[in-house]
């Protein structure tokens, strides 16, 4: 079969078995009661299915068991990421402590970055899975570059599946029907690491094709530096949830997820695409990229950690003082509610 023909079959395969799995996980999620809540900071308006990691990690290893089954290492990579996906959904049922997972993402290696990026970045409708594509997608065009097919092939794999269950979870005008959860966004960030990490970037250049292969999955990483940036400033654990990712400082200033997924695709394109043309012509040239991105990414995380990307994101509204922190706010706004509330009750 001619490589371009096994590329592209990959792609569709995995993004039509996504297509009929994810709603088979919806009906799985609606009648075992597999929910996530909108409780606390999550801002979903209905209960909504998980299970989404299900689709997402049997329809990348399906399309690859039929067309990178030829790859080193396929089957030891594809039970990683099924072992990571019965963590992450056990997580998403009874809420395993952190020690677990960390425990499972490191047994992943030297991906366990890539994997709690993609973890961090699931927090809002097509965050996670527009990402994924562009990075599956981008590490597919590495591998094929560097002559390494079945590499690519399972790279345009794991993207179709991210497309294919993408129409379930970004959807115009409504709420999503299913999300990834733990159990598709740690797994989808270590597919993408480990196809980065076996490639051909860090053979051919060396550090700087490290380098490289970082910008490629860029977001994730910038979103990941600004949560610990903005949370270290201001002493909230890393471990607790909040709505302070770049998503959502995005969304004070975008309309709709859809809005904000396609402004994370554009900009990781930019990344991915400018990582491989720079590998292509040579090491100085990716150096001298990515000291311009670190510069335009550090500049980003200070912009986005003032207190009007901050406040807006976590829907507060401006400060009253320029003093007051975010816990003032939200203390603030719930002595507000409360006494609305009794002042409502008073009247009746």
């Amino acid at each position: 079969m001619p490589d371009e023909a096994r590329l592209f079959g990959a792609l569709l395969l995995s993004l039509a078995a996504a297509s009929v799995l994810t709603p088979a996980a919806i009906r799985v999620a609606a009648r075992s009661a597999f929910f996530d809540h909108p409780v606390g900071y999550k801002a979903h308006p209905v209960p909504t299915a998980y299970l989404g990691g299900a689709a997402l990690v049997a329809a990348t290893v399906l399309s690859g068991s039929v067309f990178a089954r030829r790859l080193d290492g396929f089957w030891v990579l594809a039970g990683s990421a099924a072992a990571l996906w019965a963590v992450g959904t056990l997580d998403d049922r009874i809420s395993v402590s952190p020690l677990p997972r960390l425990i499972a993402e490191a047994a992943a290696g030297a991906t366990l970055w890539a994997v709690n990026a993609f973890n961090l970045m699931d927090n809002m409708d097509g965050a996670a899975a527009t990402v994924g594509a562009v990075c599956s997608s981008c590490a597919g065009f590495v591998a094929t570059l560097g002559g390494d097919i079945a590499l690519g092939t399972l790279a345009f794999a794991l993207a179709g599946a991210c497309l294919g269950f993408l129409p379930y979870n970004l959807r115009a005008g409504a709420s999503a029907r299913i999300f990834l959860g733990d159990g598709g966004s740690m797994p989808l960030g270590l597919l993408v690491a480990a196809i980065l990490m076996s490639g051909p970037l860090a053979g051919k250049l060396g550090w700087p094709g490290l380098l490289a292969a970082g910008l490629v999955v860029g977001l994730p990483i910038f979103d990941t530096v600004i949560v610990v940036a903005s949370r270290a400033r201001r002493g909230v654990p890393v471990y607790r949830g909040a709505r302070d990712h770049l998503t959502h400082r995005l969304s004070a200033n975008l309309r709709s997820p859809r809005e904000v997924a396609i402004a994370l695709a554009l900009a990781q394109i930019g990344l991915g695409a400018g990582a491989i043309a720079a590998s292509e012509i040579g090491a100085p040239v990716v150096d001298a990229f990515a000291a311009i991105c670190i510069v335009i990414g550090a500049a980003g995380v200070i912009v986005l950690d003032t207190p009007a990307w901050r406040y807006e994101a976590s829907g507060l509204g401006r400060p009253r003082a320029a003093s007051e922190t975010l816990e003032e706010a939200q203390a603030r706004r719930i002595r507000a509610a409360v006494e609305q509330a009794s002042s409502s009750h008073a009247e009746f």
